[in-house]
Formats: C-alpha cells, sequence, structure tokens
C-alpha cells in the first residue's frame, strides 16, 4: 500500500485549490480492508449530514497536517 501513497514532503509540495490549509485521516483496517468514515452533524451550516473521512482546518499555520489529521480525527 505505501508504493501508492505520497510521502508528507510529496503532499506538502502539491498545489490545492482552496484558501485554508486542511487534513483528513484515510484510516484503513481488517482484510479485506476497510475505511473508516464519519457522519457530519445534522446542525453545521456547511456539509451538513454529508458523510467524509475524519479531518478538518489547520488551527495553527506552522501546525503539522499530520497532527491536524489526528486531532480532527479524535
Amino acid at each position: 500500500m505505501r508504493e501508492y501513497l505520497l510521502t508528507p514532503e510529496q503532499a506538502a509540495a502539491m498545489d490545492a485549490h482552496g484558501t485554508k490549509d486542511a487534513a483528513v485521516l484515510v484510516a484503513l483496517h481488517g482484510d479485506p480492508l476497510t475505511a473508516v468514515f464519519t457522519e457530519r452533524r445534522a446542525d453545521l451550516s456547511r456539509h451538513a449530514g454529508e458523510i467524509s473521512f475524519p479531518g478538518g482546518r489547520q488551527d495553527e499555520p506552522d501546525e503539522d497536517l499530520r497532527l491536524t489529521a489526528l486531532r480532527e480525527a479524535e
């Protein structure tokens, strides 16, 4: 699986659309592999009730995006 993933440095060098840096955690487990998703709360003003990977916006400009993904998944 590792051969298909970007390194953190490769991911950070990508030019992605949007004005806010964010990160998601793609949790895979089991055999066969199963992905973990979350359902967003129904009372949110944006993307309410959507199914998504756990993740969110970077809090501090110098926060490592890997830590952002872990914090948001918690």
